[in-house]
């Protein structure tokens, strides 16, 4: 089998639903994401450091008699207001690792496959790297373990996040299936039968 790892390498400056509803609908994709909370003053912190240094390079500019750039005005204003969004608790801070393993037994296919994936996040903005360096880092990048690298990890508020995870909230009442207790969001309860759909792998989501 010929397989091809993608790692996200930066993202667009908005989020859309769209996008993970078009990358869940194509053939051959594996997503594995991996999600980590950060504690709200810390980010907090570092927006502060990189408050003041956009509002330094500003003036540094200004001084030698050039002009504002907007652009930087414009990411001053993007900080400032998440840093506020985090201080009033309606936003928090995740650590979020996106990869894509894409696979099939026959190599042209797979480079088919590649170009649709490669075409498809260029057109919402996305870039993803494939990997290509040492055999066993890649190895160890790839697999599904559940950790965190910081090599390609981006840090989201919780608004984007929601926006990259290929997931509906619904209710789960299958006719022959198993108590695995109740929905935290509406408290009704989740009775599901693993043997009932497709795909016979589940994710049980908790809150701690």
């Amino acid at each position: 089998k010929f397989v091809s790892f993608f790692f996200l390498e930066s993202l667009p400056s908005s989020i859309y639903q769209e996008f993970m509803l078009n990358l869940c609908n194509q053939e051959g994709i594996d997503l594995r994401i991996v999600i980590k909370d950060m504690p709200p003053i810390a980010i907090q912190n570092r927006a502060k450091e990189r408050l003041a240094t956009i509002e330094q390079e500003q003036t540094e500019v200004q001084e030698r008699g050039g002009m504002r750039s907007r652009m930087k005005d414009q990411e001053y204003e993007e900080v400032d207001t998440f840093a506020e969004q985090l201080v009033q608790g309606t936003e928090k801070p995740f650590m979020m690792q996106f990869k894509v393993t894409i696979s099939d037994s026959n190599l042209k296919e797979l480079e088919r496959k590649t170009k649709i994936f490669t075409d498809n996040v260029r057109n919402f903005g996305f870039e993803f790297n494939l990997g290509v360096y040492r055999h066993h880092e890649l190895i160890k990048e790839a697999i599904p373990a559940g950790e965190m690298s910081e090599r390609y990890a981006h840090l989201l508020q919780s608004s984007n996040a929601n926006y990259l995870l290929p997931f509906n909230f619904q209710q789960i009442k299958h006719n022959h299936g198993v108590f695995y207790g109740y929905n935290y969001y509406d408290l009704s309860p989740v009775i599901y039968n693993l043997f009932s759909e497709d795909s016979f792998s589940m994710n049980v989501m908790g809150i701690m």
